[in-house]
């Protein structure tokens, strides 16, 4: 090959064609990761605390999936919360519902004046020691007139037989009420204090017939029976706060775990919150079984409810710390760019006339060149002018 002489024009010139391939490549590798400094040999302070800052973000960044996590537990575990509130509720319309069908035996009595009154003095006929029988749910009781009874301190002894109930006041007469509708038996015992009195043998209250009594219990145990499967099957990321065993959720807020929540869980089936079965005792049979039920399910009620505010304050804090978190990740990935990142609009405006610049001094070097084999050479190197 003929030796190309090279004038120190082109020599200068094509050691600037160097420097703005060079421009152009580092440019461009900017521009396609986005960062000015991609060593520390570029900068090393900048390039070191960038990266302890974008390592730091990482590590939040860990943090925040399993607040995220959290959080998803806790909500997951109001809403069941919330169903089984409603199905208490339902369970309670049902023995609402039961007791609306039940009515109970009363024996009215004559109207008395004044409920205070000494019977003996007051009622015709009467004297101390008179007495009479009432015979209910199969036990017999005396009832007498002792020494300065009164209507009121009378009506007392009645209500001290259990299942039984009576009131009195003036102008108003003595009332006698089985609240499970079953037959209240009266009869005179010494002398006749009970005709006296007005009161006679009950009629049996008309009750819900046993089929409808036992279909209303089956709904019962039906919704009592699906609360215990939905707290069972409340479980969120393999955590389930209300089952009857249930699990507790600790959550780190920080890196070295010095900060942290843990939510204790609570036991949320029928058993834990005292709701009974009333298929198998036919407790809606009575009055008093179904109060007690209603009983229970206002009870349970307010510990769900309880327990539903505790689980939502540990929500609220998760919501809380995940903005948190996301916010302090934000600002660690601001500063790392700050130190290490590329101003994209500026790099394209460098590569931009950068590239002016390299079209410019080729077309300078064909000029200044003759030499047919230097300008295939840069031809082939740079690109024809």
């Amino acid at each position: 090959m003929a030796e190309i002489a090279i004038r120190s024009q082109a020599t200068s010139a094509l050691f600037a064609l160097a420097q703005a391939q060079k421009t152009l490549k580092l440019s461009a590798e900017r521009s396609s990761t986005g960062l000015r400094i991609l060593s520390p040999s570029d900068d090393a302070v900048a390039f070191f605390s960038a990266s302890e800052l974008s390592a730091r973000a990482t590590r939040l960044l860990s943090i925040k999936d399993k607040i995220t996590e959290a959080a998803a537990i806790t909500g997951g575990t109001v809403n069941s919360l919330n169903s089984i509130i409603n199905l208490v509720n339902q369970l309670k319309a049902k023995a609402q519902s039961a007791l609306a069908s039940t009515v109970s035996t009363t024996v009215v009595g004559d109207v008395v004046t004044t409920a205070s009154a000494d019977i003996t003095t007051t009622l015709a006929g009467a004297v101390d020691g008179d007495s009479f029988d009432i015979t209910y749910s199969g036990t017999t009781t005396t009832i007498t007139n002792n020494a300065a009874e009164t209507f009121t301190s009378l009506a007392a002894q009645i209500t001290a037989i259990s299942g039984l109930s009576a009131t009195v006041s003036d102008g108003n007469a003595l009332t006698i009420t089985a609240d499970d509708g079953s037959d209240v038996t009266i009869t005179n015992n010494v002398n006749a204090l009970a005709t006296d009195l007005g009161l006679s043998t009950s009629t049996n209250g008309t009750n819900a017939s046993s089929t409808a009594i036992e279909t209303a219990e089956t709904a019962y145990d039906v919704l009592r029976t699906a609360i215990n499967t939905l707290s069972g099957d409340a479980g969120v990321h393999g955590v389930n706060l209300i089952s009857v065993n249930p699990d507790s959720l600790t959550v780190s807020f920080n890196e070295d775990g010095s900060t942290a929540i843990t939510v204790a869980g609570i036991v949320s089936d029928t058993n834990g919150l005292s709701i009974t079965a009333v298929d198998s005792a036919n407790s809606f049979s009575t009055q008093a079984g179904i109060t007690a039920a209603i009983v229970e399910l206002d009870a349970a009620l307010v510990t769900l409810q309880e327990t539903k505010a505790s689980i939502t304050a540990s929500d609220a804090v998760f919501d809380s710390r995940l903005s948190f978190t996301q916010s302090l990740i934000g600002l660690l990935d601001e500063g790392a760019f700050k130190l290490v990142g590329a101003d994209l609009d500026a790099e394209a405006a460098l590569a931009l006339a950068t590239q002016t610049r390299l079209d410019l001094t080729l077309s300078g070097i064909g000029l200044i060149l003759k030499d047919s084999a230097l300008t295939s050479l840069l031809s082939i190197g740079f690109g024809a002018p």
